[in-house]
């Protein structure tokens, strides 16, 4: 089964980047899709475990 992830963007660490987080450790092998992607790379180890978001843009 293929699991994705959607987050509408992805520009700072706060909150609903939290709850993303989570579920990345819950689904560490799901594709993550965003509209926008402006993480920095320290953001991005943090957020995103390393992982790259799918953009629409």
């Amino acid at each position: 089964m293929k699991i994705a992830i959607v987050h509408d963007w992805l520009v700072t660490d706060a909150g609903a980047e939290k709850v993303l987080r989570g579920l990345i450790d819950l689904y560490p092998n799901a594709d993550i899709f965003s509209l926008v992607d402006f993480l920095d790379k320290t953001q991005r180890q943090t957020v995103l475990n390393d992982k790259y978001a799918t953009t629409s843009f």
